[in-house]
């Protein structure tokens, strides 16, 4: 079994899950993600259903993404090469270690090889036990963590004196105000950033860091650490926010209102976010208003019903960060509410109109969802939590995520319909981490074995570290799902199991009847929905650690 997965695995070819590839504007304001290259007059995009060429004239604008010229870390269960374990470098996690790997122990011959192997998925399970994450080449306890945290706090304390000579000379009449202000708001800076520093996180400390350089006018600066922010993570609005704030002080204002445009696309829903483009219209110099971006921002906020009654803006900056919106009071730094985000994601197939089924472990606690499209759009959805579903000792949880944004083509869910042995079909598998690669492996296969009660076994499966899988018939009918292997303490990240349909028939059902994309709405827009083209599709979820609290 386990050479057949050898073979499978090394036999398909993969898609392309593009949330990190760079993004391309047209004139016309279509938005398109994927690996870029010119050609003569053309610009080719490389996405996940294939390349399509565009006339270099009809694109406003490209932004390119260092993470998306950076190969994915194998997902071959076959040991990798000296190259390959460069990718060892990419983790932060230590159960991203613990099923790389439990794929190269599955093809590895009993002997020494194995032994080592062996002993490494030990050695990473007590990490993961202990919950360490990677820091600059070391790996830190969760103790260490909460020590920078309350370091971050003390050195924070310590900028009271700046900020109160500071206020004092804001209300002052004095003929050098304006210097004196300049010096104190760049001796904060300093301060600021020297608090920023020891934050655990480094996507986290980017971000504080590009905020204490706004303090002190860097602007120059502050672009450097909010444009490593944004190539790390390109879906937290925060981060595009940042950019925009530090290329509007640099007196780069149309490049800042693509920015806020892009801060506006993955929070649509968002108040201050549309709020954020408006005040970039205004403060774009009218010369430039002929612009495609301008143009493309006037048409983005034509589609929201302008605010009943007055808006009310907070003192300070409202970041849009994941979960709760930061605030960022005057003079001082916002103390994130957890130590660092967590990116994972599933593959999710529609059962209605609006919504996917995916992997509950994927969606779990996320603080926000998106889905990528066939033509590698990534837009924002939510996740509504399920029951449990599955039997046993290891339950299996399934959870719907619904998109407002677009339309998808609901696969056929006959739980009647009966499998038989031989039966060809198409599993997919997807890492659960996004550091661990962010490619779908198709895996066809065909039904083993079915068992008097109706349970099917497939010849193939996933692999260590996969996610819950869908599984497809070549008609196209969902046939249940790949329990995912996402596991560190088990052997090869869990048991092969499949949630067949009859176990998900309620939640399919439900699905069918909360169709519409409800919720609380803090602005109005106008949604056009577009059809969504595809059987299935890459779900990604952002969430957080929160501090280390001691256990009951």
């Amino acid at each position: 079994m386990t050479r057949k997965l050898a073979l499978a695995v090394l036999a398909f070819a993969t898609w392309a899950a593009l949330a990190r590839g760079d993004i391309v504007y047209l004139n016309n304001g279509k938005v398109y993600r994927g690996q870029v290259t010119r050609k003569e007059d053309k610009v080719l995009i490389k996405m996940a259903l294939g390349t399509i060429a565009v006339n270099a004239s009809d694109v406003q604008r490209i932004i390119k993404t260092a993470a998306a010229t950076q190969p994915d870390t194998p997902t071959s269960p076959t040991p990798p090469t000296d190259r390959q374990k460069l990718g060892l470098e990419r983790f932060t996690r230590p159960e991203s270690h613990v099923f790389l790997y439990m794929r190269q122990l599955a093809t590895t011959p009993s002997g020494m090889a194995s032994y080592r192997l062996r002993e490494k998925i030990k050695e990473w399970r007590i990490r993961t036990h202990d919950r360490e994450r990677r820091l600059e080449g070391r790996w830190i306890s969760p103790e260490e963590t909460s020590r920078h945290r309350r370091e971050f706090a003390e050195l924070l304390k310590k900028t009271q004196d700046t900020v109160r000579q500071l206020r004092r000379i804001t209300y002052s009449s004095s003929l050098d105000a304006d210097a004196q202000r300049v010096r104190y708001k760049r001796k904060l800076a300093g301060e600021l950033r020297r608090a920023a520093q020891v934050w655990p996180d480094p996507i986290l400390r980017d971000f504080l860091t590009g905020m204490a350089y706004l303090e002190g006018l860097y602007y120059s600066r502050a672009l450097k650490h909010f444009r490593n922010c944004r190539e790390a993570a390109p879906r937290v609005a925060g981060f595009w926010q940042g950019e925009g704030v530090a290329l509007a002080g640099a007196g780069e204002k149309l490049e800042a209102l693509a920015a806020y445009m892009e801060a506006l696309r993955l929070r649509p829903d968002s108040r201050d976010a549309i709020e954020l483009v408006r005040r970039g219209m205004k403060e774009t110099p009218g010369a430039k208003m002929g612009e495609p971006t301008y143009i493309a921002a006037r048409d983005l906020t034509d589609l929201y019903e302008e605010p009943s009654g007055r808006y009310y803006t907070r003192r300070g900056v409202t970041w849009l960060m994941p979960g709760r919106d930061w605030l960022g009071r005057e003079h001082a730094l916002p103390t994130p509410t957890y130590d660092r985000l967590v990116f994972r994601q599933a593959v999710g197939v529609p059962i209605s109109k609006t919504t996917l089924l995916v992997d509950g472990v994927a969606v779990k606690e996320a603080l926000e969802v998106f889905v990528i499209l066939g033509d590698g759009m990534v837009v924002p959805g939510r996740f509504r939590p399920s029951s449990t579903y599955g039997r046993g000792k290891a339950p299996i949880r399934l959870d719907l995520v619904t998109v407002a944004d677009c339309v998808f083509t609901p696969l056929a869910t006959d739980e009647k319909a009966k499998a038989t042995a031989g039966q060809q079909v198409t599993a997919y598998g997807l890492s659960l981490y996004e550091e661990m690669g962010s490619r779908v492996r198709p895996i066809p296969t065909k039904i083993e074995k079915v068992e008097a009660n109706g349970a099917i076994r497939l010849a193939q499966g996933l692999i260590a570290g996969e996610s819950a899988g869908p599984i497809i018939t070549k008609d196209g009918r969902l046939l249940g799902f790949l329990a995912g292997k996402t596991d560190a303490t088990a052997d090869g990240g869990g048991p092969d199991q499949v949630i067949g349909l009859t176990e998900i028939a309620d939640l399919i059902k439900r699905a069918g009847r909360s169709s519409s994309y409800g919720g609380y709405r803090r602005v109005k827009r106008k949604i056009t929905p577009k059809p969504a083209q595809g059987r299935c599709f890459v779900v990604l979820a952002t969430a957080a650690e929160a501090p280390e609290r001691k256990r009951r």
